[in-house]
């Protein structure tokens, strides 16, 4: 496995077998090979690489025994020396499924879940590329449910892949967009974990610090105009005519008749994705051996005629709590300020809109600095402490062919942190002057002809079958899933051989790949409807009040909450 970063880092790493199975990592394309600080895996269990970008890599390891959780690693900015993150992750063996979740809309966000000792399912986020996670907070004006031990203290939990692939009643997993600043959409429930019962959608307009229920029930969403505009249609086994729309980020919705006789829907989509001002509906009418397959698309630029000025934006810190404080904002060693559109504007930003963002470097501070190795932090702890089985031993690697020793404080500087000055915990690594090997004595020893392979057969990669890649199992794995989510990550063999990974689910069985990317559906004939109701004007939003718009077809419900 390997993986290519932003900044022009290549690393590659590979799996090697014997009765456990390691990671090793190269930086100069395989030249020399150093062995991960992770734990050795059994052939039962699998490494995963959940993302990798900013020179940081998220790992999973998987727990002995088929638990369904393993425990996330965080890398530095080779690859090499990693730190445990998050414990009791949810990972399972059966389908592969994780619920980590890359919020794109701001940087150094990630939301997924944890499997709590009495099996209920948790979501946790962090905020500083998993230096330190945390529930998610509990939405103002909701109440938690029967999961929840207290009627006032609970949180909120996201329905992502897991729920998904359970069959439980959600469509759609979380949704972000790198152009929609600080917004995620996603079906949870509030309370002390994941419930089976019919989910709600939330909004947070933070990138998750914040959040508010948007619409209840179930529902297909999308983003368009980078933020500007929301869509939505009811999730239900009837036929629907209705598509919703906020113009204020889920402040307040519109509702549309964007068809006479009501269809089927089977999918919502728009082109070029969330800078759109169009949305497609998809849908087919009549039974299951007579359909007809309608699509209807709405074009929104009708009614967001206006294009936004200077005077329809506002100056937005990223990642602010208290204003008084001037370490307000610091996430990663600086502050951004981002240019970011007024949800009281009714106008359209563009294709042509681009994000800007003002960055200021901050002091540096503990939040700069993941646990190092050998240290975590305890859950709900911000001070990293000893791991117990690694207590009064020498922190000890092998890098670049010598062995080098370890002396820590308990902290290493996050990867792509930009804080300068201020709190510099102690750190270093001494060459102990040992030569030393991660098993790999030379780069000729990773290829080898059919009967020389090591730790293979005449038809097998190292410790695979004959079917799979290294380390793998009758299911794919490359020491995690054939569903693997590395984004950007390269995957390469021992004779050369190299398979991109870019965000798609690729599957590995028997040396060949298979691309499982977005198919569209060709329909012949098919011409696209805007919808015939005019559009209505849309002024204030009288809160609490629901009433036609005026037009055939168009009604208005708003709400009123405050964003904390």
């Amino acid at each position: 496995m390997g993986a290519r970063r932003d900044e022009g880092l290549k690393m590659t790493m590979m799996l090697w077998c014997g009765t456990t199975r390691r990671i090793h990592v190269s930086l100069d394309q395989g030249d020399t090979w150093n062995m991960a600080q992770l734990p050795s895996v059994g052939h039962e269990q699998f490494y995963s690489i959940l993302a990798a970008n900013d020179d940081l890599v998220f790992m999973h390891v998987d727990e002995p025994g088929d638990t369904g959780f393993g425990t996330i690693y965080t890398s530095d900015d080779r690859g090499i020396v990693y730190s445990k993150s998050l414990e009791r992750h949810l990972y399972t063996t059966t389908g592969g499924e994780t619920d980590f979740t890359n919020v794109t809309s701001l940087r150094g966000i990630y939301i997924t879940s944890v499997l709590s000792e009495d099996n209920s399912i948790q979501s946790v986020i962090t905020f500083d590329r998993g230096g330190e996670w945390v529930p998610l907070r509990k939405p103002k004006n909701t109440t938690c449910d029967s999961t929840a031990r207290s009627k006032d203290e609970c949180s909120l939990h996201i329905h992502a892949s897991y729920s998904i692939s359970q069959k439980l009643n959600v469509p759609m997993a979380p949704l972000s967009e790198p152009n929609a600043v600080g917004i995620v959409i996603a079906h949870g429930s509030v309370g002390g974990a994941i419930s089976v019962m019919s989910p709600d959608v939330y909004i947070s307009d933070d990138g998750g610090y914040t959040w508010a229920r948007m619409l209840e029930g179930p529902h297909h969403y999308a983003i368009l105009d980078s933020g500007g505009l929301i869509v939505a249609i009811e999730h239900t086994s009837q036929p629907v005519n209705v598509l919703e729309f906020s113009t204020d980020e889920g402040q307040c919705w519109y509702k549309y008749t964007f068809s006479k006789e009501p269809i089927f829907f089977t999918g919502l989509a728009s082109e070029p994705g969330a800078r759109s001002m169009n949305v497609s509906v998809w849908g087919f009418r009549g039974n299951f051996l007579s359909r007809k397959w309608v699509s209807y698309t709405i074009d929104f630029s009708q009614l967001l005629s206006r294009t936004c000025e200077e005077k329809d934006y506002t100056i937005w810190l990223a990642h602010s709590s208290d204003p008084s404080d001037p370490s307000d904002g610091c996430i990663l060693g600086y502050k951004e300020q981002y240019r970011r559109l007024r949800k009281s504007s009714v106008c359209q930003n563009g294709r042509d809109y681009a994000v800007t963002k003002q960055p200021s470097v901050c002091p540096c501070t503990l939040q700069d600095f993941l646990c190092d190795f050998g240290y975590y932090r305890p859950e709900n702890q911000s001070v990293c402490v000893e791991q117990p089985e690694l207590k009064g031993h020498d922190l000890e690697f092998c890098l670049y062919g010598r062995r080098e020793l370890l002396k820590t404080s308990g902290y290493r500087k996050i990867p792509g942190d930009k804080c300068s000055g201020g709190e510099s915990p102690s750190r270093e690594e001494r060459d102990m002057k040992k030569k030393c090997t991660s098993n790999f004595l030379n780069p000729s020893q990773l290829v080898g002809d059919g009967d020389n392979r090591p730790g293979g057969d005449s038809d097998n990669w190292p410790g695979g079958d004959g079917n799979n890649w290294p380390g793998g199992d009758g299911d794919n794995r490359l020491g995690g899933d054939g569903d693997n989510r590395g984004q950007g990550v390269t995957v390469t063999s021992g004779q050369g051989v190299t398979v991109l990974l870019e965000g798609g689910k690729v599957l590995l069985e028997g040396g060949k790949v298979l691309q499982k990317g977005l198919a569209r559906l060709d329909m012949d004939g098919m011409k696209p409807t805007v919808g015939g109701s005019p559009w209505p004007t849309v002024g204030s939003c009288p809160l609490g009040n629901t009433k036609p718009m005026g037009a055939p077809g168009w009604g208005r419900s708003c709400w009123k909450r405050s964003w904390g």
